[in-house]
């Protein structure tokens, strides 16, 4: 079940679902599959914000960086 849901700067989607706990996944159009960012027993919140997906939890603000660093 998808929990939530955003795309990113440059086209990747980020997403948290539950199966069995709740994961924190990305993917870019043409991947395989997802990669497992983050596991969490919940997330408070999540938004998808100037090019960037944001969650809290109870103990931090995580934020999903995309692209390369200059």
């Amino acid at each position: 079940m998808v929990l939530g849901a955003g795309l990113t700067d440059d086209s990747t989607i980020a997403l948290y679902a539950l199966r069995p706990k709740i994961m924190l996944d990305v993917a870019k159009l043409g991947d395989e599959r997802w990669t497992l960012l983050h596991k969490a027993n919940t997330f408070m919140s999540t938004i998808p914000f100037s090019g960037r997906f944001y969650c809290t939890t109870k103990r931090a603000v995580l934020v999903v960086e995309t692209g390369d660093e200059d």
